[in-house]
């Protein structure tokens, strides 16, 4: 547990970061985009981007941790452990899990001061997770999403899904996308070479 919090909490600390910064560019868009109702559609898909962005930078940021244990796994001196995408995805999700419990909590014990207590921690945790306002908003039997604690839990699970693919994916060096592979000084001089030649063809 010691060699776990040591190598990969700064790992889920940025991951948690990226989803505050991803919040706030959700939030903005969901506020942008609900203004009119008849637009809600607007704001459900915006939100769904927002959503999409965020995964995109979990997997790059997950995918590179996996490539970074492939030498030690390769090597035989770190045994894979294919859950621990997962590990770190829990992790990073710990203040959601916090303030989704507690908000939990809140409605299990209605008119007490849990209520107001788990009603603060639903406002911080749909806060922070601003990327899914859109999404929190539409409503089941005439009450929203945001306001079902199981939606609050059901949230984090994209994110928890995509750092166990990316770890997995990156740790036996499979990719989804080449965006996230570094290109070789070797590569970059190949490809330098061909725009070259692209060019004198095109002067030709």
């Amino acid at each position: 547990m010691k060699e776990f919090w040591s190598r990969y909490s700064y790992k889920a600390v940025k991951i948690f970061v990226a989803q505050l910064a991803i919040s706030l560019f959700g939030l903005t868009l969901a506020i942008v985009t609900g203004k009119n109702e008849s637009l809600s559609w607007l704001q459900i898909l915006t939100s769904v981007l927002s959503v999409g962005f965020l995964l995109f930078i979990i997997y790059g940021d997950v995918w590179k941790t996996g490539t970074e244990d492939r030498p030690s796994v390769v090597a035989g001196r770190r045994k894979e452990n294919p859950m621990t995408g997962v590990y770190i995805g829990l992790l990073a999700n710990a203040p959601n899990f916090l303030l989704s419990l507690i908000f939990l909590i809140g409605t299990i014990f209605p008119d007490t001061v849990m209520q107001q207590i788990g009603g603060v921690a639903a406002s911080i945790h749909l806060f922070v997770h601003g990327e899914y306002t859109g999404i929190l908003a539409v409503k089941i039997a005439d009450a929203p999403l945001n306001t079902m604690p199981w939606a609050h839990f059901a949230i984090t699970i994209p994110s928890i899904v995509t750092c166990f693919v990316a770890y997995l994916m990156g740790v036996r060096e499979k990719h989804l996308t080449n965006l996230f592979i570094p290109v070789s000084p070797e590569e970059k001089e190949q490809k330098d070479e061909k725009k070259k030649q692209r060019r004198g063809d095109g002067d030709d």
